[in-house]
């Protein structure tokens, strides 16, 4: 089954966590760490965008690829910025992720965008925010979150 994971190693990108499974994973950057945890075991492994998959242009730091094996199946990925405080630039990194060639034609069951950053401005009043949250959900099938450094994404 031809999946994102599949599709980036055979275009010759290494993960920087090799696929393996586990029941949870961490990526960090510049003292920003997101962590998710899966109940079980799950293949999982974790790539380098900025400035591996993707060199130019906007883009996300991180993509988490799991193959999720309850009785649906398939597979997700999770999209990671890992920011300091301009979430709304955060944004724009994730979108233009996932508006490359590469990820526009993701075989994903569930796809995923998290923006970790150092403070979290309230989500209340902001409908910017809220659009933000519409317009990934709509265009890109993509549900957008906002975690603290070290906050566990429970899946």
């Amino acid at each position: 089954m031809d999946n994102t994971y599949t599709r980036l190693t055979r275009l010759g990108f290494r993960p920087e966590k090799e696929r393996t499974e586990r029941t949870a994973l961490s990526v960090a950057e510049a003292g920003k760490t997101y962590r998710v945890e899966w109940n079980g075991r799950k293949p999982s492994s974790a790539f380098p965008i900025d400035g591996h998959i993707i060199n130019d242009g906007a883009r996300c730091d991180k993509l988490i690829v799991v193959e999720d094996i309850t009785d649906e199946g398939g597979w997700a990925d999770t999209f990671v910025e890992l920011k300091g405080r301009d979430v709304p630039h955060a944004v724009e990194q994730l979108e233009a992720t996932l508006k490359s060639a590469l990820f526009r034609t993701s075989r994903a069951t569930k796809t995923r965008a998290r923006i970790v950053s150092a403070s979290m401005p309230s989500s209340r009043n902001s409908p910017e925010w809220e659009r933000a949250q519409r317009r990934f959900m709509q265009a890109y099938g993509c549900e957008l979150k906002r975690m603290k450094s070290q906050q566990p994404d429970r899946l």
